[in-house]
């Protein structure tokens, strides 16, 4: 297990965990006008749920769907929930009602989390998907990515309209088209050995043209009339942004870590990343905690904010990636504990 590790997938993971807790700093913290740099922060930052869904295809492909997977996944979130949810309350007094609680343990019904609720609807649809694209042959696969490709331009040319009700990439059609292109990612890797310096520059293009149109927007008047006021760039579903999201992606699984703590690393962070996401999206802390409760990072000197930003959502990752660590010792103990009782 160990020898077959990914440190690649590993890095990825870590990745989209950081710039979740980026993207919702600066986005809905601070605000993107707030600080100089914002822009660039928000262009790249949005490209990690996407992240998150491209992983699920690239290991999904290859791996025996078993309905233990998702239910160990279901705890986690109930589990998470419940416990941020006694911590909000008792600990730091936020007021919590019984609906919230009863919410807890129905995350999909009362769509606590909107990714772990559309990524439920590509879980259970992964052994068709997978079966499918293993049965098709090369013209077949390259038809499919040329389909896909279209759709995300067409959702970038023309603006305020959602025929497939994707939803700006909130929604569990959005997941299944991320998830079939890391698997046709995978199943043609021998095609994509760019180097993951290659693919990286890819990526900061994608994410700069996608900066650039929200810049524009924010601050050229006949711009943002043009587009309505409306950075229609800055989505999970524009082109840029899944461009930007499969170089990132591919950048990281080219990637070579042969440093031992580097090694380490990756495996200490890499495991807590969807647990980062579970404390601090939790619906009562989302509410209470995050509009607006940074503007004061507008305040400091030029340039030096969007550093400040960046450096606060790494030590706020970290923190987090602590406080996941410690639910998942808890856990396992409890469940050594259990599997030692007779019965």
């Amino acid at each position: 297990m160990l020898y077959n590790y990914n440190y690649g997938i590993g890095v990825a993971r870590i990745l989209a965990g950081f710039l979740v807790v980026l993207w919702h700093v600066q986005n809905f913290a601070i605000g993107v006008e707030e600080i100089t740099g914002g822009e660039v922060i928000v262009s790249f930052a949005v490209t990690c749920a996407n992240l998150f869904a491209l992983i699920s295809g690239w290991l999904g492909i290859n791996s025996k769907w078993r309905i233990g997977k998702y239910l160990r996944l279901w705890i986690q979130v109930v589990g998470t929930g419940f416990v941020v949810l006694c911590a909000a309350h008792f600990i730091f007094g936020l007021s919590v009602s019984r609906k919230d609680f009863l919410s807890a343990f129905l995350p999909v019904l009362t769509n606590q989390y909107w990714y772990f609720t559309a990524y439920t609807g590509v879980f259970f649809l992964m052994p068709i998907i997978n079966a499918g694209l293993k049965a098709m042959d090369d013209k077949t696969l390259l038809g499919m990515a040329v389909g896909l490709g279209i759709v995300g331009l067409l959702y970038t040319a023309i603006p305020g309209h959602d025929p497939l009700l994707l939803n700006d990439g909130y929604s569990a059609f959005w997941l299944v088209i991320l998830y079939v292109s890391g698997a046709l990612l995978n199943i043609k890797r021998e095609r994509f050995q760019l180097g993951a310096g290659k693919w990286f520059l890819f990526a900061v293009m994608a994410g700069t043209a996608t900066a650039l149109q929200v810049y524009a927007v924010n601050h050229i008047s006949f711009v943002s009339e043009l587009f309505r006021g409306k950075a229609t760039l800055l989505k999970y579903t524009s082109i840029t942004t899944t461009f930007c999201s499969i170089c990132l992606f591919m950048g990281c699984v080219n990637l070579r870590i042969k440093n031992r703590f580097h090694q380490t690393a990756i495996r200490f962070l890499s495991p807590v990343s969807f647990g980062v996401y579970l404390i601090h999206v939790q619906p009562v802390v989302w509410r209470k905690c995050w509009s607006g409760t940074l503007k004061c990072f507008g305040t400091l000197p030029l340039c030096i904010d969007a550093i400040a930003v960046v450096l606060f959502a790494a030590l706020l990752f970290l923190m987090l990636a602590f406080v996941e660590r410690g639910r998942m010792l808890v856990e396992k103990k409890f469940v050594s504990l259990f599997s030692c009782l007779e019965l």
